[in-house]
């Protein structure tokens, strides 16, 4: 498994969050509600947690299950500002923590592809086939 800088678990893959801080590979693991970001408490907005990461020097990847993303103005507004990567699930809507976790774990290497590859802001989808490059609406 290859390094990848930092990634950011959203709150709806928290459980899968807090796996991935234990491996090595993955650099700085946040999520909201833990300490070392303290102005992302539980039940932060995406919009505040996309300029976080903006202020954090654009240094972590955000990886969520919410597909709609893409489709609500001011959330896609606002990763665009802050040059947010974005990882989304867009698979199986049902599927569990750890299966979810070991998807991320199966296609690693890829997602630490775009960690020292692309330069935000994108957006990919992850499913059980594999890793893709969405369109990101303006």
């Amino acid at each position: 498994m290859r390094e990848i800088r930092g990634l950011f678990a959203d709150e709806n893959i928290l459980p899968v969050g807090r796996m991935l801080r234990q491996i090595p590979e993955a650099g700085l693991v946040l999520y909201t509600g833990h300490e070392d970001i303290p102005e992302l408490p539980l039940g932060a907005k995406d919009i505040d947690i996309f300029q976080a990461i903006g202020a954090r020097g654009r240094n972590l990847l955000f990886i969520t299950r919410d597909k709609k993303i893409r489709t609500r103005p001011v959330e896609r507004r606002k990763l665009r500002e802050a040059g947010v990567r974005a990882v989304i699930l867009t698979g199986r809507s049902n599927m569990r923590q750890d299966d979810i976790y070991n998807l991320i774990i199966k296609y690693w290497d890829r997602i630490a592809d775009i960690d020292t590859s692309r330069v935000g802001p994108c957006i990919f989808s992850l499913t059980s086939r594999g890793l893709r490059e969405l369109s990101l609406p303006h």
